[in-house]
């Protein structure tokens, strides 16, 4: 018998959401609850579902968003080191002649304008010094500095650890801390790809490819000037960014325990894409506890909240 009320109640709850997401109020609520529930209905549910309506006031507003997080796309690109070995395979470097120096980033800000890109020439003093990633680096460190999250391929791994050795070479600070998310990651825990490269995924998921640049002919010719492969490089930076994106929406609903954007937004939104466009699906159970399920219907995650409805104390093994 307390299943069945337990199940009322669940269905009766998620009528309130809705109706509460419609900006109805308690007595529209009641008197809908009386009219299709009449038969079931005690006076203790009365009490439950104006508690439950009072909780989702507090718990939802309608236009929840007040601040949005400002989330960035980014890749480099690298020149390579300079060194000096005594052969050409698995050979110890003797000894380092330069260091790499970024060549030009791509970078957008996530869903919300067009994708850019920063190349050592379009900086006056490449005309002096072609390696001179100064005022390149400085860019990208206030660009991060904004980000509340940053997106990347790979980027735990190589760009972020990358540029933050080029910030701390042309002395700067650490920016302001920020979330990090890294779509190799994510391809590697949830998923069985055969590859995890950002080509291969592109294809596989019919979402586009990178740029043929014929190899490292086109990295020598940015390091020596010339114009026609500055112009592929940054062609090729920009598709990676792009095709970034497209991956990281396919992959964002299945991201568990990744940033929450509902922390920068008030009320109930989903903690994956921020839309307060949720739809209460039955329940969230674990040992002790029960929450509301929710999926969002603009991305497709689940969440649930975080109040616990389960009225009875379960005991448990141990």
């Amino acid at each position: 018998m307390v299943g069945i009320l337990n199940n009322k109640m669940n269905i009766i709850n998620d009528y309130i959401y809705k109706m509460k997401r419609d900006g109805k109020s308690d007595d529209e609520i009641i008197n809908f609850a009386l009219k299709n529930f009449r038969a079931n209905i005690t006076g203790r549910d009365i009490n439950d579902i104006i508690k439950s309506s009072k909780e989702f006031d507090n718990e939802f507003k309608r236009d929840a968003i007040v601040k949005k997080e400002k989330i960035l796309l980014f890749d480099i690109e690298t020149a390579p080191n300079l060194g000096w070995v005594w052969g050409k395979w698995e050979q110890n470097v003797i000894d380092y002649e330069k260091e790499m120096y970024i060549l030009c980033y791509a970078a957008k800000w996530f869903e919300d304008g067009k994708t850019f890109v920063r190349a050592l020439p379009d900086f006056k003093e490449y005309k002096k010094d072609k390696e001179n990633d100064l005022f390149l680096v400085q860019e990208l460190w206030a660009l991060i500095d904004e980000a509340d999250i940053v997106i990347g391929q790979n980027s735990d791994a190589f760009d972020i650890k990358k540029v933050n050795s080029r910030f701390l070479y042309h002395g700067l600070t650490p920016p302001s801390t920020y979330a990090t998310i890294d779509t190799v990651k994510l391809a590697r825990k949830y998923f069985s790809f055969n590859s995890n490269k950002l080509d291969d995924l592109g294809k596989h998921l019919g979402l586009g490819e990178k740029v043929e640049t014929g190899g490292f002919k086109l990295w020598k010719g940015c390091m020596d000037g010339d114009k026609k492969s500055w112009d592929l490089m940054k062609k090729y930076n920009k598709t990676d960014v792009d095709l970034l994106e497209k991956i990281y929406l396919k992959f964002r609903p299945w991201h568990k325990n990744g940033p929450n954007i509902g922390m920068f937004r008030e009320g109930l939104v989903c903690p994956k894409c921020g839309s307060n466009n949720l739809q209460s699906r039955g329940v969230s159970v674990n040992k002790t506890t029960k929450y509301r399920r929710l999926q969002c219907q603009n991305c497709g995650g689940w969440s649930r909240t975080t109040k616990n409805i389960g009225d009875n104390k379960p005991i448990i093994s141990v």
